[in-house]
């Protein structure tokens, strides 16, 4: 895969719909969510996920949620080594200088099948360059009465274990007074390249078990000990839930100040991780696939109107 130069518009569009919650899923465009909305008591559609703007070409950084595989966050020069093999794993997106969140958001999903309320998504990655194993990779959406629920799966196909990583990406509206909370224990600190070098405990300013107010505050950081729940709590008393299935350790916030966007991604790595786990860093989330095997992880994102979101 070379560097990615963008998506042209899509030709499928599945809605998922329940009273009150609509989903729109983007197949083609690395099997992404679009959209993600809420309908209040006065009939009126409310964007949970940042709205996908019309384009004549898309990048996946204007899209509402993708799924992060094989890898999530970045590789450090594109470079690792495991089971005795060495690995140099080209950029993916232009100006960056790291491998970034894997293949999946990168290549077209297939639409398996849906229904009013879920669809089923696929596709395949062989050995290449930008990643020495093979794998395949399901994708099953549903949207229920609280919420948005994707169970994401990996299969390896290649012949040797595999090094792997899961996540999801999502976009969440966040207008000013927007707060977030989760249990958590440390924050990994970064280089200028936003790779991680060290563990330290939580400053004040990112002090998610407290809750903490989101203007002003830069994050862009994976935080240890999650407890798989996150709350992004609105201004209005609404909030959005997310939580993550077990095996889901780790949680990475990225929050540029000057844009109306919070990224909530719970995942089973710490950026970097392979090469943090070779050089004896500890608890990281190295984790293998033998042939054959698969491995999954559920995320859900349940909207809490205001008056459950005040309890």
């Amino acid at each position: 895969m070379s560097e990615f130069s963008g998506f042209d518009p899509p030709r499928q569009r599945t809605m998922l719909r329940v009273p009150r919650l609509r989903c729109e899923i983007w197949p083609e465009l690395g099997g992404a969510v679009a959209a993600f909305e809420a309908q209040d008591e006065q009939g009126h559609w409310r964007a949970l996920f940042r709205p996908t703007p019309a384009a004549a070409r898309y990048h996946p950084f204007e899209l509402g949620c993708w799924p992060l595989l094989p890898y999530s966050n970045r590789i450090r020069d594109g470079r690792f080594v495991f089971d005795g093999r060495a690995h140099a794993l080209p950029r993916n997106l232009p100006g960056l200088a790291h491998p970034l969140h894997g293949l999946g958001f990168l290549q077209a999903w297939q639409l398996v099948d849906a229904s009013g309320r879920e669809c089923r998504l696929q596709c395949s990655s062989p050995v290449s360059a930008a990643w020495p194993y093979g794998f395949t990779a399901r994708q099953h959406v549903v949207l229920d009465d609280a919420g948005l629920c994707i169970t994401l799966e990996i299969t390896n196909t290649h012949d040797l274990p595999m090094p792997y990583g899961l996540g999801q990406h999502p976009y969440i509206v966040r207008p000013p007074g927007t707060r977030i909370q989760a249990k958590v224990r440390e924050v990994w600190l970064t280089d200028a390249d936003t790779l991680p070098v060290r563990c330290a405990p939580l400053p004040p300013q990112w002090d998610l078990p407290a809750g903490i107010t989101l203007d002003g505050v830069e994050v862009d950081n994976c935080f240890t000990g999650f407890d798989g729940t996150a709350r992004i709590l609105w201004p209005d008393g609404s909030a959005l839930r997310v939580t993550a299935s077990a095996g889901v350790e780790w949680l990475v916030v990225y929050s540029p100040p000057r844009l109306d966007f919070v990224c909530v991604e719970p995942v089973t790595q710490v950026p970097d991780a392979f090469n943090l786990a070779a050089a004896g860093r500890g608890e990281v989330g190295l984790r293998v696939l033998a042939p054959g095997q698969s491995f999954a992880v559920t995320h859900r994102f349940d909207h809490e109107p205001s008056c459950a979101a005040r309890a």
